[in-house]
Order: structure tokens, then C-alpha cells, then sequence
């Protein structure tokens, strides 16, 4: 058993040796490869190549590389890629408006109330700028709460109950992101009866965003279920929660 652990101890050492050579590293130093090399390229034009890499994306003629990048633009740039998400907000696929408005949300990108404010109102001189995916609507509605906007809030409540399960779980990720402690009762309640297991994640995910331990620890159990989206879900929903 000792020698078995000491041969998968060695292959190890050896297949990130190998790795790192095949990269062009140098490798660490107690490896016995010396100092590492430095880099080809240098941080700061690495990051505007990245940077402009993830602006062009956001116009890409695919949705979900709009979307991605529209997010990942989010976590990396903040307010300061603000005219890219405005831009979302008009798309014409729901999931890059859905991903704009939550980025808007999430860094709290002020120049984009009056524009959200319209569209959740049904304005019927303006019909086209009135959201009608329910989807983004949630999304919409997290937004709107992120910048003191709480007068459609209330609407998420009877959205947690929509007949589609990708509506509902919309819902349940903006209750959570909002981070008000009076959204666990609603949530629980409506987990109890959940039949979708990605609901269910969702709704876990959610209650775990609002602090609630018990489903931190059973998001951990859902990453061991028999279905690999459902396994990722779980996933990402770790990742997110930091549980």
C-alpha cells in the first residue's frame, strides 16, 4: 500500500513536470528547475488585450458569447464597461438582456435606471422598450432594487410561482442576490413543494446567499446527483456562495 502511494505520489510530480514543460515553463525551484522564465508578455498588455478581447465578444454574432462576455465583463471592468451593458438592455435575445441587466445590478451602474424604469412599465406609447420575457423582467426587477428602486419588487413574489421553471428560478436568484432576510420564508415554501430539481438547486443556492447554513451543506449533496447538468448547477451555485 506504501509503495502503491509513493508510485501515484511520483506520476503525479511527474505529469506537472511534464505539463509545465510542455507550456514553456522553467518550472519551480524544488523541482530542480531553476528560477521560472518570466513572462512573454507583459501584465499590462496582457490585461488591454484581455480587455478588448471581452469588448469585441459582447458584440459577437452568438448570443451566449454576448452574454458571457457581458458578464465577465461585470466582474472585471465593473461600471466602467457601463455603455456595453446599456447596450444589452436592447438586445434582441432575452438572454443578453437578462445577463445586462443583472450586471447592471450587481455593479450598481446608475446611468441605467431611466432605462430600466421604462422598461418594466406597460407603456403602450412605447410598446418596444416594455420588457415582455418574464425572465429578464426579474432580472430587471433585481436591478431596479440594487439602485433604490423597490417599486416592483413585490411582483417577484408571484413570479416565484410561474409556470415556467426557468422563470422561477430567475425569480429565486434575484431574492437572493437582493439579500433581505425576509425573502427565506417565501423561499422555503415554495422549496417544499418544488418538483424541478435545477428549481430546487436554484432555491437552495438562494437560501445559502441569505445565510441560511443547512443549504450550504445540502447544495454539497446535489453535487453528487446522477444528471452532470444538474452536478454543474450545483457547482457553479458553490462557487457563487462561497459555501
Amino acid at each position: 500500500m506504501k509503495l502503491k502511494q509513493e508510485i501515484c505520489g511520483l506520476s503525479a510530480t511527474i505529469a506537472v513536470a511534464g505539463a509545465l514543460l510542455l507550456a514553456g515553463c522553467d518550472g519551480p525551484a524544488w523541482m530542480g528547475f531553476g528560477k521560472p522564465a518570466a513572462p512573454a508578455v507583459k501584465p499590462s498588455e496582457a490585461y488591454l488585450d484581455a480587455m478588448t478581447t471581452l469588448r469585441q465578444s459582447a458584440q459577437d454574432t452568438d448570443p451566449v458569447t454576448r452574454a458571457n462576455a457581458v458578464e465577465a465583463l461585470g466582474s472585471t471592468l465593473g461600471a466602467e464597461a457601463g455603455e456595453v451593458y446599456m447596450q444589452g438592455l436592447t438586445d434582441p435575445v432575452p438572454t443578453v438582456r437578462l445577463a445586462s441587466a443583472m450586471v447592471i445590478g450587481d455593479v450598481k451602474y446608475a446611468p441605467a435606471l431611466p432605462t430600466l424604469r421604462r422598461m418594466v412599465q406597460d407603456n403602450k406609447s412605447e410598446p418596444k422598450l416594455a420588457e415582455r420575457d418574464k425572465r429578464v423582467f426579474c432580472s430587471l426587477i433585481y436591478a431596479l432594487h440594487s439602485l433604490g428602486d423597490d417599486s416592483k419588487t413585490g411582483d417577484l413574489a408571484a413570479l416565484l410561482f410561474d409556470e415556467q421553471p426557468e422563470v422561477r428560478m430567475d425569480a429565486a436568484m434575484a431574492m437572493g442576490k437582493m439579500g433581505a432576510d425576509s425573502a427565506i420564508g417565501p423561499l422555503k415554501s415554495v422549496l417544499s413543494n418544488e418538483r424541478e430539481e435545477a428549481v430546487k438547486i436554484q432555491l437552495t443556492e438562494s437560501l445559502a446567499m441569505l445565510g441560511d447554513s443547512r443549504s450550504a451543506e445540502v447544495l454539497e449533496a446535489f453535487t453528487k446527483g446522477y444528471f452532470l447538468d444538474l452536478r454543474l448547477l450545483a457547482i457553479t451555485a458553490i462557487g457563487r456562495t462561497g459555501s
